[in-house]
């Protein structure tokens, strides 16, 4: 399930940065209810970064991948 915060939950700096890096996925920040900001801790974009990297590699840039 994602995370969600309220934008106004970022004034307590220290304890939007716990929230962040206690989670395992990224931290969708709302604005009016509506999403307006991602945040995510360094070993969480990493990891995506790393997917990514990944799938460039093998999925786009792979001939037999695109079909």
């Amino acid at each position: 399930m994602p995370v969600c915060v309220p934008i106004k939950e970022m004034k307590n700096t220290a304890s939007f940065t716990e929230t962040v890096m206690e989670a395992q996925e990224p931290v969708f920040v709302t604005k009016n209810g509506r999403e307006a900001i991602v945040s995510m801790s360094p070993e969480v974009y990493e990891a995506a970064m790393g997917l990514r990297g990944f799938l460039f590699e093998n999925v786009y840039k792979n001939p037999k991948a695109k079909g």
